[in-house]
């Protein structure tokens, strides 16, 4: 076989060539990796259809970001990119088998046609994750994978009444991908949701302090509360009958707990005030802490009802 052996002056073309593409790189688009995540996908597919396990989860795992990534704070601001880091680091840690599980569902009904949409301009594309793009400081696309059809959608099978809650059992990822140096990497479409809370912690107002001067009492925003049972209202028959609707503003003490101790309605149709206050009554949180010390919280709640 005859081989071949540059000389200088190929050499310095190439160079020149590689100078110029790197030079003019930061003036163009990101480039479309559309295609190279649809045959990562494909992959992903075929290892579950030939049951390669460890193949499946070995590129399941490639999506998720190191703990040393720099590409939350390469593309937001110092603050914005803390909160998603460790929103994200919270949002990920049952990544593996729920995703296993969706995609596997996929495949065993039969009904794959993979799809992936690219958004890149928050004002124009409207995806799972635009909300992201907007706070983007320096952008990059994000990408959404649909395996069956134009857009991703999931399947919910709903339990009967006192069944217990409803389950995803298949569809797709609710969240977006990105491509990093290192390869594809997902993002859960809750993280912002999740740094917003987290954000919304810090802001604070102290109503009364304890005997050592510490918070008792604070007054904060529901975003920033955790929920951990949320039952939806029971509309008032008579109300239904009238179609009466409308939303009923209920303001709320949370006990150190996390259970309801009392509420008061602040605004709202009359017909639904003590539907809206009994709904809230049931729900319990996550008990909140300034400082490591339990505290009472105030906040206001939004209970929506709907003729419809």
């Amino acid at each position: 076989m005859r081989e071949y052996s540059p000389n200088l002056t190929s050499l310095c073309l190439i160079a020149s060539l590689v100078f110029l593409a790197a030079s003019g790189q930061g003036n163009q688009p990101a480039a479309d990796s559309s295609t190279a995540l649809q045959t990562w996908m494909v992959g992903l597919i075929n290892a579950i259809k030939i049951g390669d396990v460890s193949r499946e989860k070995e590129l399941i795992e490639s999506l998720i970001m190191p703990a040393d990534s720099s590409w939350f704070a390469e593309h937001f601001d110092k603050n914005t990119a803390v909160l998603l880091r460790s929103a994200y680091a919270e949002s990920m840690k049952d990544f593996v088998s729920n995703a296993s599980h969706l995609y596997e569902a996929d495949v065993k009904s039969g009904r794959i046609d993979i799809h992936v949409n690219r958004y890149g301009d928050p004002q124009t594309d409207r995806g799972p994750c635009d909300r992201l793009l907007e706070k983007m400081t320096t952008s990059a696309p994000l990408y959404e994978v649909a395996t069956n059809g134009q857009r991703s959608s999931v399947q919910i099978a709903i339990s009967r009444p006192g069944g217990g809650p409803s389950k995803i059992v298949g569809g797709d990822l609710d969240g977006c991908f990105v491509d990093t140096p290192e390869g594809f990497r997902f993002i859960p479409s809750n993280v912002l949701i999740v740094a917003n809370r987290e954000q919304a912690k810090l802001e604070y107002e102290i109503l009364s302090r304890d005997s050592a001067d510490r918070p008792a009492l604070i007054r904060m925003k529901s975003v920033a509360l955790t929920t951990l049972n949320r039952f939806p209202p029971a509309y008032p028959e008579s109300a239904r009958a009238k179609r009466i609707s409308g939303e009923v503003i209920v303001s709320a003490r949370i006990g150190k707990d996390g259970r309801v101790k009392e509420t008061n309605i602040k605004s709202g149709p009359p017909e639904l005030q003590k539907a809206a206050a009994d709904c809230v009554k049931k729900w319990r949180f996550k008990p909140v802490q300034i400082d490591g010390y339990a505290v009472e919280v105030e906040s206001e709640f939004a209970i929506a009802f709907s003729a419809i």
